[in-house]
């Protein structure tokens, strides 16, 4: 598709300076938008070919030349030459064959290993794409939802002005409210994402205060009602993070452990070094070793209603602040997924989130 871009010159011409399909200096792309190997001169093959004959001509009339001078020398008649003739010969294909062998290996384990890179790149950059055009979409769903929220909100702030509501009314609508806001705040993180990867706005906050916050939002998510919900807190940590995407993995944290708990979900906050650790328990049958890393997958579920995008957001909120995704069983009998913070980058790579 890029090659297909490109600026193309006059037939017969050179081609365009810049042109990223011609680039002898890096990797071509193909229309399907898969890496091209790197072209290299038709005269490379055939210079090397005649260096490695002339090479591998020299040793052998070397070696001929002095193994008759040595026979010769050594041989008392004519039949005890023959005999070193013979050995001699042997020695030579042995000595060859060896040495075949030994460059084929090489060769052959040297195009695998380049075959494998470029497949790997080829899967890279297949899921990059799915991942530009996921984000496309998400910007519009975005756009969208977020003109319904706005209409939503200013009813509901006309709702909460009315002086006929009481106290606990007046309350329940002013939490409405919260959270319609923190939902126009996730769709526009969602236009972040489409635009730059994440949003570059980051704060210092109160590790402990940011995930209360998110579990105070999963507690009115019809999975989380009726579930005994704790937070722990063993460190008061304060650190540069995106509230927004905190609270969304604390939110998803929480659902997906109440969804396995049979009636206990603990939300656990620790420093670790510089940074801070966030822990879901639950007590539930746990996650199995060979479904540990499959979970973390985009649009992977075990639920029959299930979308598989909770656990991408907080994989995306990890990889936003350089962190690490571990999950292991609980001390409640159940699963731990625990999410490291390590501190916040304003455009994280995929290769700074670790999954274990």
């Amino acid at each position: 598709r890029f090659a297909e871009l490109a600026p193309r010159g006059p037939p017969g011409g050179p081609p365009p300076s810049g042109s990223t399909a011609q680039n002898r200096g890096g990797v071509g792309m193909e229309p399907q938008g898969r890496p091209r190997r790197r072209a290299l001169p038709r005269e490379r093959p055939f210079r090397t070919a005649t260096i490695v004959a002339a090479v591998y001509l020299v040793c052998c009339l070397a070696y001929i030349w002095f193994s008759d001078s040595i026979a010769a020398r050594i041989a008392q008649d004519v039949q005890e030459l023959n005999r070193i003739q013979s050995l001699k010969g042997m020695l030579f294909v042995v000595i060859t064959t060896t040495a075949q062998f030994v460059v084929v290996w090489w060769l052959l384990v040297r195009a695998d290993r380049r075959e494998e890179a470029f497949e790997a790149q080829g899967a890279a950059l297949a899921q990059a794409e799915k991942r530009a055009a996921a984000a496309e979409v998400a910007a519009v769903t975005a756009h969208d939802m977020n003109n319904m929220l706005f209409l939503a909100f200013g009813k509901a702030e006309q709702l909460a002005e009315r002086d006929t509501l009481d106290v606990d009314s007046r309350r329940t609508v002013q939490e409405i409210a919260s959270a319609i806001r923190s939902l126009s705040d996730l769709a526009d993180g969602l236009v972040g994402f489409a635009r730059a990867g994440v949003q570059d706005t980051a704060q210092e906050f109160e590790i402990s205060q940011v995930a209360r916050e998110g579990i105070d939002f999963a507690r009115g998510h019809r999975q989380v009602h009726g579930m005994r919900t704790e937070l722990e807190v063993a460190d008061q940590v304060s650190m540069t993070v995106n509230r927004t995407l905190i609270v969304r993995a604390v939110l998803n944290l929480v659902i997906n452990a109440a969804e396995a708990a049979r009636s206990t979900v603990i939300v656990r906050v620790r420093r670790d070094g510089n940074g801070a650790m966030i822990e879901a328990h639950d007590d539930g049958p746990g996650i199995p070793l060979e479904m540990r890393q499959k979970i973390l997958e985009p649009f992977f579920t075990t639920k029959e209603t299930g979308t598989g995008l909770g656990m991408l957001s907080v994989r995306n909120c990890a990889q936003a602040h350089a962190g690490k995704i571990e999950i292991e069983d609980s001390d409640l009998g159940g699963a731990c997924v625990r999410l490291r913070l390590r501190g916040w980058i304003a455009r994280p790579s995929v290769r700074d989130v670790e999954t274990v």
